[in-house]
């Protein structure tokens, strides 16, 4: 018997994320990065979820035929975004969220800080007063190199990044139910017949009704006189967009780029501290 085991039966390989396996190395930011780390490999499953759900399942369209105006009304309705999406956003939020305290506790007690762990979080403010008031509690003992690394990311309402937003959607999520959030499919074909001819429909014949509740397309079949002339194929191809519900943080945005756009700048927030304290830490 090989190395690789009994034939017939496939070694197993391991998923991507196992493939780039962190040791630790005295880095006081590790504990951040791999918060990083956990969090967008949440958000590349979600999004590849997304890609491959609208061909999965099933999705009812009704037919109706206006005989009087030799046209067809087809009315897509949305079928609920599947409950599991709701826990892994938030479980990505909470990992972003995450990586900006670990690296606050790493910036505000020694070797780099005098503070004490246990009073250090990442500071943020309902306006950039609460903030800067925030930050001489949470941060306290931080040096001030620090301190001005915090204040460039305007965690505030209002500031740049969407910390503060970031924040909101943590605790809503930790505290009182799973993010709302909503999923927008996008219909880029469907297949139909009028009489046996093929029609194809793309997402630009469909408008949203309802703030997105139905999707509606009126296609042209002069004489159709009965609901059986116009039959919808079995070819679909469409992308599903998962977004932000009305009246919560990130309103309206994608939520996959929106979360991403976070990473991205915790990655780069938790470089600079590298960058200018990770050394001495190695040298202590």
């Amino acid at each position: 018997m090989s190395a690789s085991g009994p034939v017939g039966k496939p070694s197993r390989v391991p998923g991507d994320y196992y493939r780039r396996l962190t040791y630790h190395d005295g880095n006081p930011f590790l504990g951040a990065r791999l918060k990083i780390k956990r969090a967008e490999r949440h958000l590349r499953e979600l999004a590849n979820a997304a890609r491959q759900l609208p061909m999965k399942r099933g999705y009812r369209f009704l037919v109706g035929p206006r005989v009087e105006t030799g046209k067809v009304e087809i009315v897509y309705l949305p079928t609920p975004m599947p409950l599991e999406f709701a826990a892994v956003i938030g479980d990505a939020t909470h990992n972003i969220r995450a990586a900006f305290d670990f690296a606050a506790v790493a910036l505000t007690i020694p070797p780099i800080g005098k503070g004490k762990p246990e009073d250090a979080y990442f500071p943020t403010g309902k306006d950039r007063n609460e903030f800067a008031y925030a930050l001489t509690r949470k941060m306290k003992g931080a040096p001030e190199e620090a301190l001005r690394l915090v204040e460039a990311l305007e965690p505030y309402k209002g500031g740049r990044f969407g910390l503060r937003a970031l924040h909101e959607l943590d605790n809503l999520d930790k505290h009182k139910l799973l993010i709302p959030s909503v999923a927008q499919l996008r219909i880029d074909r469907l297949e139909a017949f009028f009489r046996g001819e093929p029609r194809s429909l793309s997402g630009a014949d469909f408008r949203s009704v309802d703030d997105g509740k139905r999707f509606i397309a009126v296609v042209d079949c002069p004489g159709i006189a009965s609901r059986d002339e116009f039959k919808i194929g079995g070819e679909l191809e469409a992308s599903l967009a998962i977004v932000f519900r009305k009246g919560q943080p990130f309103e309206g945005e994608p939520i996959v780029p929106a979360l991403l756009s976070l990473v991205a700048l915790a990655q780069g927030f938790v470089g600079e501290c590298e960058d200018l304290f990770a050394p001495l830490v190695r040298n202590v």
